[in-house]
């Protein structure tokens, strides 16, 4: 057994390892930032290296006297005095309540277009001020006007207000509906399901699924167009494409077709559950569903995600293949100049309907754009209604 560089912790007739990541939480508790706390809880590490065991109230002792030298008596004060605040800080939404997390919190601040750390660095200040005012007990508008003056004084008027606007819209009569297209190994999925934890939204379809079950509804030879990949259904048709088309974008239009109905199905059950929801996939095409029908049911967002340089997109099939055995993806190499045909087509369709189309080289960015767009399409929507109300 490799017996530890660092001391035990004892107090009393307990005794546990120090931790770095322990005391590092506890003191982004008292509002210092990651950086900040990381890096003095590794200088706190460095001073008990060699140490067999240290009293809790020495090890207390030695933190605050760090604290008062890199950041000043009351940052000290705050930490020594930690114990006397409130043990916990209830949330009154109107006949019930729920208990403040800041995990939660930073979720919802997420919507904003902040990245995770940094949201939660707001969560923590917030929950560090409720604390400092000794408040037990907060209204959820409070603590909505707190979070939004929070973030106007650390990142400006056009986070704060985009906080709002999706605290607006996720509690309104209306669902929020976002489609992302775009073509094979673009990315899609693994976007949709980063966007829909930061915005709390629990359903996420890929259209995959739906033609999935389609292919059980209907028999290759009844419907030979959904049975294959959407870059290789035009191998399976054996009847004549119109002269001088596409053969690999004229089946891939009609499965698109196809698919397109149950689209428009689930479309429909999020407007009758007022359930905001993401669909995905390579048949979310700009222009195969008239999204003027669902102005007064929904609010959709239609965004397409591409893979602009060819090499880059030949490489994430190459890693894919590594990464994940189970799927085929040297298919998706033999047949990746039909899946850039594809993918041009759908940004032809994004461009002539005015769709967004984000470049998908950096995931994190991507993500925080598709928020963004998410979040500035509901300020164009409420920039109306102002309007309209005049």
């Amino acid at each position: 057994m490799v017996k530890s560089s660092y001391p035990w912790v004892v107090s009393g007739e307990e005794k546990i390892p120090f931790s770095r990541g322990i005391l590092t939480q506890s003191l982004m508790d008292i509002g210092l930032d990651f950086q900040q706390a990381y890096r003095l809880a590794i200088k706190v590490r460095d001073t008990l290296k060699g140490k067999e065991t240290i009293e809790k109230e020495e090890l207390a002792r030695i933190v605050e006297g760090m604290l008062l030298k890199e950041c000043g008596e009351d940052t000290s004060r705050s930490y020594r005095t930690r114990k006397k605040a409130p043990v916990s800080i209830f949330v009154q939404d109107g006949d019930s309540g729920f208990p403040f997390s800041k995990g939660i919190l930073s979720q919802s601040i997420q919507a904003a277009g902040l990245e995770p750390n940094n949201a939660y660095d707001i969560a923590r200040q917030i929950e560090a001020t409720l604390t400092r005012q000794k408040q037990s007990k907060v209204t959820y508008d409070e603590l909505k006007n707190l979070t939004f003056n929070t973030l106007l004084k650390n990142y400006g008027k056009n986070i704060a207000e985009r906080y709002l606007i999706w605290r607006k819209y996720s509690s309104s009569d209306r669902p929020v509906v976002v489609l992302i297209g775009g073509a094979t190994g673009a990315g899609k999925s693994s976007l949709s399901a980063e966007v829909a934890h930061r915005l709390g939204t629990s359903r996420v379809v890929s259209t995959d699924s739906l033609r999935q079950i389609m292919r059980i509804m209907f028999s290759p030879d009844l419907l030979p167009v959904i049975h294959s990949s959407s870059y290789s259904a035009w191998k399976e048709l054996d009847y004549p494409f119109i002269d001088k088309a596409d053969p690999v974008i004229g089946a891939f239009r009609e499965q698109v077709e196809r698919v397109t109905v149950c689209i428009r199905a689930m479309i429909d059950r999020a407007i009758e559950e007022n359930m905001h929801m993401i669909i995905d996939g390579v048949h979310v095409v700009p222009g195969f569903i008239n999204l003027k029908a669902y102005k007064d049911k929904a609010y959709i967002i239609e965004i397409v995600i591409v893979v602009l340089d060819k090499d880059a997109y030949r490489q994430r099939f190459a890693i894919r293949q590594v990464t994940a055995s189970r799927r085929h993806f040297k298919r998706y190499l033999e047949n990746i100049d039909s899946i850039y045909r594809i993918q041009k087509y759908i940004i032809e369709m994004a461009e002539h309907y005015n769709c967004p189309i984000l470049n998908n080289i950096d995931f994190e960015k991507t993500v925080l754009s598709i928020i963004r767009l998410i979040t500035d399409s509901l300020c164009a929507v409420e920039q109306r209604h102002k309007l309209e109300a005049r």
